[in-house]
């Protein structure tokens, strides 16, 4: 993946103390905003230095992060968001509709959400809040791009550090990180274990 992106560098293994540190260790703990997990969330993607920068995801999706907020959190159903070039023409023709990314209004997210709490709550399990879903969500679009380099900038890799600063101007989306990761763990537990497989080289 790297290779691809025109860096020259080698995978590492971190420390233990790296991986016993989790997330505060390498972005912080979640921050509030007049004591709001997502106002501090809406802080990071509408009025922190890199919200309404232009950025392009490795998947050819260019927005923003305020436009992907107001995607997620609540959309213009008159509006066209940014979509992937190959799924749709400069003069707005979707090439394969079926492709496309649509938008869901937050209570429609929330209505899915509670199926899964319900799920999770039948298993014994801690339930879905509306933050982890909407970050969840967030990750899914092109804002995993920032979300993953914000993390991998700790390596210290000149290239990582570089990108982090180009895309996110600073901005380490700590409280969307963490909803990020409380999400996928509470998910997990509704998730059949398989086998997967990681190349390296």
């Amino acid at each position: 993946k790297f290779h691809m992106e025109g860096a020259n560098m080698e995978m590492a293994f971190g420390s233990l103390d790296l991986f016993f540190g989790g997330l505060d260790g390498i972005i912080g703990p979640p921050q509030m905003v007049h004591g709001n997990l997502r106002t501090a969330m809406e802080f990071d993607h509408c009025q922190a230095d890199d919200s309404h920068k232009n950025f392009t995801a490795s998947n050819g999706l260019t927005s923003t992060s305020a436009a992907e907020w107001e995607l997620v959190v609540a959309p213009n159903f008159d509006k066209s968001y940014p979509e992937r070039r190959v799924f749709r023409t400069p003069t707005g023709e979707e090439t394969q509709p079926d492709k496309c990314r649509r938008a869901k209004s937050l209570k429609q997210m929330e209505e899915l959400m509670a199926e899964k709490n319900e799920r999770l709550e039948e298993l014994g399990h801690g339930k879905l809040i509306t933050e982890e879903v909407i970050a969840g969500r967030l990750y899914t679009g092109p804002m995993y791009e920032k979300y993953n380099v914000a993390l991998r900038k700790a390596s210290k890799a000149p290239f990582l550090v570089e990108k982090f600063e180009r895309l996110c101007l600073g901005n380490t989306y700590t409280t969307t990180i963490h909803a990020i990761n409380s999400c996928v763990i509470k998910l997990s537990k509704l998730t059949q274990a398989v086998k997967v497989w990681r190349g390296f080289k």
